[in-house]
């Protein structure tokens, strides 16, 4: 689940070929509600040992609503809400992922804390309100273009002293590595529009080119790193 099944690699002679993806992009598949639910509850569990390790190493302290964009299952808002009372959280999602995500926040007895909205983080204005964003293994999906104009909706939508934070699969600046983010990046070749894995110093400089400013970089569970 993580790299790619054997069905989304039986092309990849053409996508590398092409510089195009040879399966239909992700938003359109999430439209589809089965897919939308298997895909959301196979990314759950992959997120819940970061979330764990994010909220031991970033002080949530000074804030007091997050929002989790494009933030699938819930399970950073739940977690994160969970350790910091002073935290309530909003998953930011399309509308067959916000029907798992309620799922999973009423069997985690979370419904006080976290909730679901419905929206395209591209095509709908974002909600203000929240003095903490979190992208979380979203950038991949995109282009550089794409994501400029994504983080410049964030920033618009962030107060004075609010912080964004991004989760990825890093690329050494080399890009010749490591493993998992190189192989996740020929995932995203094969089933994106312009979807990479990205470097710290390119994801830094999207946020630079926007107007946010660098503050740190936080090594989370496994291949997951927080800028």
């Amino acid at each position: 689940v993580m790299f790619g099944s054997k069905d989304s690699f039986k092309d990849l002679k053409k996508a590398i070929e092409t510089d195009a993806p040879v399966t239909e992009s992700l938003d359109k598949r999430m439209e589809n509600k089965e897919h939308a639910e298997i895909f959301t509850k196979a990314m759950h569990n992959n997120a819940m040992g970061p979330a764990i390790v994010l909220s031991e190493k970033f002080d949530f302290s000074k804030f007091n609503k997050l929002l989790d964009v494009g933030g699938g299952s819930g399970a950073f808002s739940i977690v994160l809400t969970r350790e910091h009372s002073n935290l309530k959280a909003s998953v930011f999602d399309l509308p067959n992922t916000c029907s798992v995500a309620d799922q999973y926040i009423h069997e985690a007895d979370a419904s006080e804390k976290v909730s679901c909205l419905e929206g395209d983080f591209f095509k709908d204005e974002l909600p203000k309100g929240y003095d903490v964003f979190l992208l979380s293994q979203i950038m991949h999906s995109w282009s550089v273009k794409q994501n400029k104009i994504l983080l410049k909706k964030i920033y618009d939508s962030l107060p004075e002293n609010g912080v964004l934070i991004i989760n990825e699969f890093l690329l050494n600046e080399e890009k010749t590595g490591p493993l998992p983010p190189a192989l996740f990046s020929l995932n995203m070749l094969v089933q994106s529009d312009g979807g990479s894995a990205y470097t710290e110093t390119e994801i830094k400089g999207m946020l630079e080119e926007v107007g946010f400013e660098y503050k740190e970089t936080i090594k989370l569970e496994g291949p997951v790193t927080a800028i």
